[in-house]
């Protein structure tokens, strides 16, 4: 009688070890590619808000055009400015109400990447006043002249700079000046856009600017006070 032979077979069912290996690599892939959605959706925020910033940029240069070549901050409310609210921090938003019809929606004046910590208007009456500075995300250049093309018309809200306590100062007027190099100055935060942010000449231009570029465009203005009101 013969024996029975019996062949062992290999299992090509994973192991537990096996499978903690296979979930660590999944693991991983699922940080990269989220990261890298991540980084995608900073950069899509930032070119939104450069295109917004142009567009509030050519409302202010046709309000200039029917006004003498100059902003609504440098005319009194008689002639159709805003001149009277320049030292009132908290009544920023006047100054963008008044181009209302150019900007169509106050969605234009908050940066995509700063909705978190602004609030949303549906128009530029009630809801708008209601919401107040709250529904801005930019600085404005108080003295920007349309004849001094490098001076700063907008940019983002987040800049820093320890000798006036910013940030932390809710709708607040800083005369930056131009005492700015490479080592002290005003710089970006980084809570709006990483690694900088965005500005508005008056030469209608936008700039993704660096804490370098910042600085350095804050001692090329024209203007030796460069004040500039927060929201």
């Amino acid at each position: 009688m013969r024996k029975a032979v019996y062949f062992r077979t290999r299992s090509t069912a994973f192991n537990i070890r096996e499978l903690m290996v296979v979930m660590v690599i999944l693991s991983i892939l699922a940080v990269i590619i989220s990261s890298r959605k991540e980084e995608a959706r900073r950069k899509s925020y930032r070119i939104a808000c450069v295109g917004q910033l142009k567009q509030m940029g050519l409302a202010f240069r046709i309000f200039a055009i029917d006004h003498g070549d100059k902003y609504p901050m440098s005319l009194s409310t008689n002639l159709g400015g805003t001149a009277e609210w320049n030292n009132s921090p908290g009544q920023l938003l006047r100054h963008f109400q008044i181009v209302s019809n150019e900007l169509s929606v106050p969605k234009v004046i908050l940066c995509p990447s700063d909705y978190n910590s602004r609030l949303e208007a549906t128009n530029f009456q009630n809801d708008y006043e209601s919401k107040g500075n709250m529904a801005i995300s930019y600085f404005l250049g108080l003295d920007a002249d349309e004849t001094k093309p490098q001076m700063i018309l907008f940019g983002d809200r987040d800049i820093v700079d320890p000798r006036f306590g910013l940030p932390g100062k809710v709708s607040s007027i800083v005369n930056l000046g131009t005492n700015h190099n490479h080592q002290v100055g005003a710089s970006w935060e980084g809570r709006i856009h990483r690694d900088g942010g965005n500005v508005a000449l008056g030469d209608g231009s936008v700039q993704q600017s660096t804490t370098f570029r910042l600085r350095e465009q804050l001692r090329n203005t024209d203007d030796t006070t460069n004040r500039l009101g927060f929201p």
